[in-house]
């Protein structure tokens, strides 16, 4: 299904959107 694999993929940015965004808030911590 077309569907399912385009939600597929949304949630797998969202998760790699998510783990960038954890990464740079502890990259802000340690360079402060």
């Amino acid at each position: 299904n077309e569907m399912t694999a385009m939600i597929r993929s949304q949630q797998q940015f969202n998760g790699a959107a998510r783990l960038l965004q954890t990464n740079a808030d502890m990259i802000e911590k340690l360079t402060r």
